[in-house]
């Protein structure tokens, strides 16, 4: 009888073992803003403000941040979000990527960089981004996934918006860095005349820091210096874009306040052919013509008054990228009002109020 007994103890034991739950298994660990808080930079200009953050380097422990939310800029401010200002050095601006690097003295450590990024990054992979959303000096942490993986680039669908460029995106696994995000806007214009579209496309993507092609090593005196002249190429080229939006949008310019406003670059034109239209009833058929194409080619006149003293060749990386940028919207300026000048010539009462 004793091994039968011995075979029901077992069986009792087993069964109520089998009932007996198992301990819960430790969740993860998470990573999130209080892993990296002491690494996170508040970047504030005279034009613009974004993010940065402190990384590790052969160099030592650099600022990075987008060369974007240098770029306007002619006084710059950095903080960490202690308060603590930031003691900048030698400034580098990558050749072909929207990065920007300060030597610092302030911060002794950094974030790591995720070098075998090929192999250890995947898409769906969860990411956070740490930044300065929308340049209110307060940093948000926001959650998603890798969507896309390029040679240059990574997708994520984290919703960032303007303020977080320039911050880091953290993969959530190994809490390491793989970009820096990046937001911009691109512009296009589909077809000419009347019915012509002039669209804004926004870009959220992120840069990786682990096989940047180049750097250009430069001074903050001079990168402002460059800023300043872009920065007042781009105020002209927006307003003539704002008034070939209006036109394409109505076939005629109905934003006389925002044309005529003190500043900008085109008042002048504007206020003549503003002063044509009162007294268009007097006016003949010919003239009215003769007073737009007056319009345009004083228009097209300052999509080029301001580049011949203009040296490309003289511009740092980044912003040599953004003065062929800046020219290329201005061809296809150009190329618009040309157009226009031509309708104009096949169709005189095209364009008239």
């Amino acid at each position: 009888m004793k091994p039968l007994i011995t075979i029901i103890l077992i069986s009792i034991t087993s069964a109520l073992q089998a009932q007996t739950p198992s301990p819960t298994a430790s969740p993860p660990p998470t990573t999130g803003f209080s892993d990296f808080a002491r690494f996170l930079v508040v970047v504030e200009g005279d034009k613009a403000v974004g993010s940065g953050f402190i990384a590790r380097t052969r160099d030592g422990a650099c600022l990075f941040t987008n060369s974007h939310v240098l770029s306007g800029n002619t006084k710059l401010q950095t903080r960490l979000l202690t308060g603590q200002q930031l003691s900048i050095g030698a400034l580098s601006v990558a050749e072909k990527y929207d990065i920007s690097k300060f030597t610092q003295i302030t911060a002794e450590d950094g974030m790591e960089i995720l070098d075998n990024l090929d192999s250890e990054l995947k898409i769906g992979d969860e990411v956070i981004v740490l930044g300065n959303s929308l340049g209110s000096g307060v940093v948000t942490e926001l959650q998603g996934k890798v969507t896309g993986i390029g040679p240059e680039l990574i997708e994520v669908d984290a919703k960032f918006v303007s303020g977080n460029s320039g911050s880091p995106i953290i993969q959530v696994k190994t809490k390491k860095l793989i970009g820096i995000a990046t937001f911009s806007e691109m512009r296009s214009l589909e077809g000419f005349g009347k019915d012509s579209k002039f669209n804004k496309v926004e870009r959220r993507f992120a840069y990786r820091l682990d096989n940047v092609p180049g750097w250009h090593i430069t001074t903050w005196p001079k990168f402002a210096r460059e800023s300043s002249v872009l920065n007042a190429l781009n105020e002209r080229t927006e307003d003539i874009w704002v008034l070939a939006n209006d036109i394409a949008s109505n076939g005629k310019i109905t934003d006389w306040n925002r044309h005529l406003r003190k500043g900008s670059q085109i008042t002048l034109s504007i206020s003549q052919w503003q002063r044509q239209l009162g007294k268009s009833y007097s006016s003949s058929a010919a003239q009215l013509v003769s007073e737009k194409k007056r319009l345009i080619d004083g228009v097209l006149m300052s999509l080029r008054s301001d580049l011949g003293f203009i040296k490309s060749d003289q511009f740092t990386g980044y912003n040599r990228e953004e003065l062929a940028k800046a020219l290329n919207y201005r061809q296809i300026l150009t190329d618009y009002f040309k157009s226009l000048s031509d309708q104009i010539s096949n169709d005189p009462n095209f364009f008239t109020r």
